[in-house]
């Protein structure tokens, strides 16, 4: 038995997972991502670029149109980031935005080890 499946045997796994968040407005989405995290995993989500990129209140959901590809951009690349450092799970909270963008988080995970699991709540 190696350290791996000793580790599997006892409840935990050295499995890599991202989680791609999909459903309607206020269905639970962020709800299931924080369950989903548990004590070691993050969750990226494009929404808060709008509280800490934008305005100076972070308590503020500042929303512009306008920085909608900036804010996917910026939240890819944290995303990266928290895979390029083994973070696990990693939760993408994203709604029902772009397929194309759904493709480019999972070809990344998949490209650095990770399984990938589409989660509704």
């Amino acid at each position: 038995m190696t350290k791996s499946d000793d580790a599997s045997f006892y409840g935990y796994s050295p499995r890599k997972i991202v989680y791609l968040m999909r459903g309607l407005p206020s269905c639970g989405k962020s709800y299931t991502a924080k369950r989903l995290i548990g004590i070691d995993g993050v969750i990226c989500e494009t929404d808060e670029y709008y509280y800490t990129q934008v305005g100076d209140d972070p308590t503020n959901y500042d929303y512009s149109d306008d920085l909608l590809e900036e804010a996917r951009r910026w939240n890819f690349k944290r995303f990266k980031k928290h895979v390029e450092e083994g973070k696990s799970p990693i939760v993408i909270d994203r709604g029902n935005s772009l397929s194309a963008d759904s493709q480019n988080y999972a070809r990344y995970a998949v490209d650095h080890g990770y399984d990938v699991e589409l989660k509704e709540p």
